[in-house]
């Protein structure tokens, strides 16, 4: 029997070498059919020897295309050997901790993950001494997990603290480096702040830049994030510069990849837009549009945003005729495939009723405008902006008609409604309206009223742009004028300012 054992022992050793020989020189297939022999033939002889097998197998298992379940199963077999060897302290039993971290991280079962990076997390705030690149490791994927399940204080810290020590390995870690301020990045863009989210992508662009510009893939996605980001702060030249830059990037890489190079276009059509920018926007559609047709066709519902903001341009460019072109296929494709949505149907007909009113077409934009409010009424619709939206658009058409008490009457409700309700977020508008207000009561020679309204204005305009703002000074010349008519002594300060 001893014999009997012994040659086994030493039948199972050769088949362990022979496995291990082909692992060592990359033939996978046949070390993974011999660790899987071996452990069939080792039972629990050499538990040691098992555990080795396991995390082999695991190791293999990775490799090939990530099987995750494989890699984790045999993880779990490997710990369960060396816990019962070694317990928990042990360097093998910390290392399968890290690896099923990662494997459940990459298996998306961010539950599973939280318990063995709480595990790794729990030893290392013990003082279990571990290698540089092992902490790192721990700290960036309790960060990667908390941030899956939504603990972004606990995802930032541990973010923070793995860009540390990544910051202060000896070794050349650029690309962890990278990767934490890429996490951090997400993390901050989570909590909403973009300043912070800003930081970490360009400190992460400005590494890659210096040590790796051979990975355009990540440079051209993290332009495009910085671009995302300056355009929610409000810095619109450096994400129109950031976009711009993704695209040749990208151009280098592949300039057939259509569905990309429309969403950037697309991006820099409302940067540009917002930056008032209409040529520049009007060439970005295009280009967007260019490249949509090629996908998926021409007028797909795809391409709605961009035809009612090619609609916007032409309407700022002063091109009506064009505008209302535009905004007529982009109601045309709402109708068509988003029928329930009756907010949005009558918002459309709306800005088809602002352009015939601009194209002097009033009895048809009134028409547009009462189809606005219809579907409205009919469908329930409580959107607040919308019908005063709706009152100021009937009430521009009142007044190009030379209906000034149908006008005011319109506006007077617009106004009614928005202080009626307290909408802080609608000043602008209210500008808008006491400026026609004004306007009309000038017409009508009710100069008290037209001074109120006049007044208020200005109240707003000083507000919302500084007392320099060119409206203002517009404003103070009309009060300035009606002054004069009046014989007031105030008429010259007035004009003055």
């Amino acid at each position: 029997m001893k014999i009997y054992n012994e040659a086994k022992i030493k039948k199972s050793l050769e088949i362990y070498k022979n496995a291990q020989k082909h692992y060592n020189k990359g033939d996978f297939c046949a070390a993974r059919e011999l660790y899987n022999e071996f452990l069939t033939e080792n039972l629990k002889t050499d538990l040691v020897l098992n555990a080795k097998a396991y995390k082999k197998l695991a190791s293999i298992a990775k490799k090939d295309n990530n099987k995750l379940s494989e890699v984790i199963e045999n993880h779990l077999k490997a710990l369960e050997i060396n816990e019962k060897l070694h317990g928990f302290l042990h360097k093998s039993v910390r290392r399968s901790y890290l690896d099923l971290s990662e494997a459940y991280i990459k298996l998306q079962d961010y539950q599973n993950a939280f318990i063995y990076c709480e595990k790794s997390l729990n030893l290392l705030q013990a003082g279990i001494k571990k290698k540089g690149q092992d902490i790192s490791k721990i700290y960036y994927y309790h960060g990667l997990v908390c941030m899956k399940l939504g603990d972004y204080e606990k995802a930032c810290e541990s973010h923070k603290k793995a860009l540390e020590v990544r910051n202060n390995a000896s070794e050349e870690n650029f690309n962890e480096v990278v990767a934490s301020h890429e996490a951090l990045a997400e993390v901050y863009m989570a909590q909403g702040d973009n300043q912070k989210a800003l930081e970490n992508y360009e400190a992460g662009l400005e590494i890659k830049k210096n040590v790796d510009r051979g990975d355009a893939e990540w440079i051209s996605t993290a332009l495009e994030h910085i671009g995302d980001l300056n355009m929610k702060l409000g810095n619109l030249d450096q994400a129109i510069s950031s976009l711009n830059e993704a695209l040749k990037v990208k151009g280098r890489l592949n300039t057939n990849n259509h569905e990309y190079f429309a969403k950037i276009y697309t991006k820099l059509a409302n940067c540009n837009l917002l930056a008032k920018n209409f040529k520049d926007a009007e060439y970005f559609i295009r280009m967007a549009l260019k490249r949509k047709e090629i996908v998926v066709g021409d007028n797909h519902v795809s391409s709605l945003a961009l035809y009612k903001n090619l609609g916007l341009v032409y309407r700022e460019l002063g091109q009506h005729q064009k505008s209302y072109h535009y905004y007529n296929i982009s109601l045309d494709l709402m109708k068509e495939n988003y029928k329930e949505d009756f907010a949005g149907i009558a918002d459309g007909y709306d800005d088809i009723g602002s352009q015939l009113t601009l194209l002097g077409k009033y009895t048809e934009a009134m028409e547009a405008h009462r189809q606005a409010e219809k579907i409205r009424i009919d469908n329930n619709i409580n959107e607040t902006y919308g019908e005063i939206k709706t009152f100021m658009l009937v009430g521009n058409v009142h007044m190009e008609m030379k209906e000034n008490m149908k006008a005011t009457e319109c506006f007077l409700n617009a106004e009614g409604m928005i202080k009626l309700l307290g909408l802080e977020g609608y000043k602008s508008q209210l500008m808008e309206l006491y400026e026609k207000l004004g306007k009309l009561a000038e017409i009508e020679k009710d100069f008290d009223n037209a001074i109120k309204y006049y007044n208020e204005a200005v109240k707003i305009n000083q507000e919302l742009f500084g007392v320099k703002d060119v409206r203002v000074k517009a404003l103070w010349k009309k009060l300035g004028l009606i002054y004069v008519g009046l014989g007031s002594s105030s008429s010259s300060s007035m004009i003055k300012k």
